[in-house]
């Protein structure tokens, strides 16, 4: 892991998140021959073997890979996003109870890729 940046927003109110946003360096597996599109692949697999709801999208400019994790009793839903760009993997999410729409929508509108 290149770097990691986790915040909790409004801490002591019902309306809390916990922010999160990981940054990956892919050199190794580039020089072993993987591509984006197979570490992307191997994220997305990852996740469904965890229960992900899973759908592809674009995001800025970049083939993605949205996950939604509806949550229990114990953690709360998550919505993240894993994009490939260039020697780095990405990793943005949001984990809340309320309004996980609107806080990861304006998380992902905020974080601009290097």
């Amino acid at each position: 892991m290149i770097a990691s940046m986790q915040e909790v927003i409004n801490k002591n109110t019902i309306d809390r998140a916990l922010i999160s946003v990981y940054v990956y360096d892919l050199n190794r597996e580039l020089k072993a021959g993987k591509t984006s599109g197979r570490i992307l692949s191997f994220f997305v697999q990852e996740l469904k073997e965890e229960g992900d709801i899973i759908k592809y999208i674009k995001y800025q400019g970049l083939r993605a890979a949205e996950a939604f994790f509806p949550g229990d009793s114990q953690t709360p839903p998550c919505k993240a996003i894993y994009v490939v760009k260039g020697r780095r993997a990405y990793v943005i999410q949001v984990m809340t109870r309320s309004a996980i729409d609107a806080k990861f929508n304006a998380l992902k509108d905020q974080v601009k890729l290097l």
